[in-house]
């Protein structure tokens, strides 16, 4: 059959598919406003308290500008309970090291933080001008 691809063009295709859909998820709206909050919050952190990283814990897809699940009323009430037991068991973990004396890397080792902020703070610096060069690219192809 004059349809069927050698392996080797599948994977071409494939890949093409897999990179045409990274390139798309790194030049959109949402990804260029995820690395402007990560340069605000590494700078603010560098700025304000060196000896700690940013706290990016309270971040969901909605705040991001990502479509939140959609609400299927009683459906979803068994979800909602597992993440909310998910979430205490979390605490009560983190808690419990915390007690014991278990301290996270960071805690251990504050020496590391500032640069592991400043390595934060670069990487995000470069995620937001590549994303800001291909939505610009982007956006001049669409006009021309």
């Amino acid at each position: 059959m004059a349809d069927q691809q050698s392996p080797v063009d599948l994977g071409k295709l494939y890949l093409g598919r897999i990179g045409a859909y990274l390139a798309a998820l790194v030049a959109s709206w949402p990804a260029l406003a995820l690395s402007g909050l990560c340069v605000v919050a590494f700078s603010a952190q560098i700025v304000t308290a060196p000896e700690r990283l940013p706290p990016f814990g309270g971040l969901t897809l909605a705040q991001i500008g990502l479509p939140s699940a959609p609400d299927l009323g009683a459906l979803n009430d068994p979800a909602r309970e597992a993440a909310a037991a998910a979430e205490r068991q979390a605490r009560a973990a983190i808690e419990e090291r915390r007690a014991a004396g278990e301290l996270s890397f960071f805690e251990n080792n504050p020496q590391y933080a500032r640069a592991a902020n400043l390595v934060g703070l670069l990487g995000s610096v470069v995620m937001l001008i590549f994303t800001m060069g291909l939505q610009t690219r982007r956006f001049a192809t669409q006009r021309a």
